[in-house]
């Protein structure tokens, strides 16, 4: 009876496993935006930037989201920004596919890229269990020499269920103070590590991002490390693995 029982346990498992999803992203309350300010920022001659942004894009369906390679013309400094957010066999993600910044030598003040994110994820019919799933980024840039010069990136990301309230906050801080290159891989630092939730049927999840890279001078650019999630795998072993321990107890 064993080999029968484990067998129905792993199709009720890959059954449940199917239904349990989230289905989309709901465009309204959804928004993304991408600025690149750079009106603190002062050329050799101390005339200041300008803030360029195209503003935020509501209502917001995911996919990816880019600006332009904004040149500043009175500073040189440049910024580009992408934001994706997804729905992928019933698991969401955020994403920044491109962040960089340039703050030129010889400008004084410092240069600002700022990407802000609302995005509602709809579950479906079956409640959906999950740990926080948040992005690793890959961080690369120079600190142009001469003392005082500086680049990073801080934010953070928060997740709130529509039924359950607020679950989690995930944090992100990386800077360099060094002259030269550097690199860096920064994984974001949840507010209760490991802490897995459940969504109720038809519940929303919320994620609203906020980042923002700076320099002075200095060069920065940052992407979203692509690896599989471990965190994923491990939500899908979940409901096999508890099946399986109550088949063996009952046997």
């Amino acid at each position: 009876m064993k080999p029968i029982l484990t067998t129905l346990a792993a199709t009720l498992c890959l059954s449940l496993n199917a239904s349990a999803a989230i289905t989309s992203i709901n465009s309204i309350p959804s928004s993304v935006g991408i600025a690149f300010d750079d009106s603190n920022s002062l050329n050799p001659s101390l005339s200041p930037g300008a803030l360029h942004t195209p503003g935020l894009l509501s209502p917001y369906a995911g996919g990816l989201y880019s600006t332009p390679p904004y040149l500043d013309v009175t500073t040189l400094d440049m910024g580009e920004g992408q934001i994706d957010a997804a729905v992928s066999s019933g698991i969401y993600s955020f994403n920044v596919p491109l962040a960089t910044l340039d703050h030129r030598v010889g400008n004084t003040g410092f240069a600002k890229l700022q990407l802000t994110a609302t995005v509602e994820f709809q579950n479906n019919s079956v409640p959906f269990a999950s740990p926080i799933l948040f992005p690793t980024f890959s961080i690369s840039g120079t600190v142009q020499p001469g003392g005082g010069g500086y680049a990073f990136l801080a934010g953070n990301i928060s997740y709130t269920s529509l039924a359950l309230g607020l679950l989690d906050t995930v944090t992100y801080h990386y800077q360099s103070n060094t002259p030269g290159a550097f690199t860096a891989s920064l994984s974001g630092t949840p507010g209760n590590p490991g802490f897995l939730y459940t969504l109720p049927a038809f519940d929303t999840l919320t994620l609203v991002a906020n980042f923002t890279l700076q320099a002075d001078p200095a060069n920065i650019s940052v992407t979203t490390v692509p690896e599989p999630s471990s965190a994923v795998l491990a939500l899908l072993s979940l409901p096999l693995l508890l099946v399986r321990r109550r088949v063996k107890a009952r046997a």
